[in-house]
């Protein structure tokens, strides 16, 4: 269940700023344009003017977060995915399991190693 909850304070800002830069939403765009892309850790235009407020307090209950790690193989799931809408193609319509799409996709098992450590070493 979604919660309705509000989000109040600088978390809120936090996690809005923390999704937008996260999961961006792309209208379609030819093949060839390469105007989306931008550099790691480039701030993108709408956060340039956006203002520093600091760190949040230590003490501040983290009730929900995003953590977006890297595929294990970010070109093969897109090749599925063109896969899946080809009618000609053998994947056609085959739709991966939450288990099967973890395993051929999902981040790799030292990178959740390294997440859950860092996560635990900070309580």
């Amino acid at each position: 269940m979604i919660s309705t909850k509000p989000i109040e304070g600088a978390f809120a800002l936090t996690f809005f700023l923390m999704f937008a830069v996260a999961v961006p939403v792309r209208a379609e765009a030819p093949a060839d344009d390469d105007s989306d892309r931008r550099p790691a850790g480039s701030v993108p235009h709408a956060l340039r003017s956006s203002v520093r407020i600091g760190s949040a307090d230590p003490d501040l209950p983290m009730d929900r977060m995003v953590l977006v790690l890297r595929s294990r193989d970010p070109k093969g799931l897109e090749a599925l995915l063109q896969r899946q809408q080809d009618p000609a193609s053998s994947d056609y319509h085959r739709w991966l399991t939450p288990d099967e799409f973890g395993r051929r996709f999902g981040a790799t098992d030292p990178d959740v190693d390294s997440v859950v450590s860092w996560l635990g070493s900070q309580g």
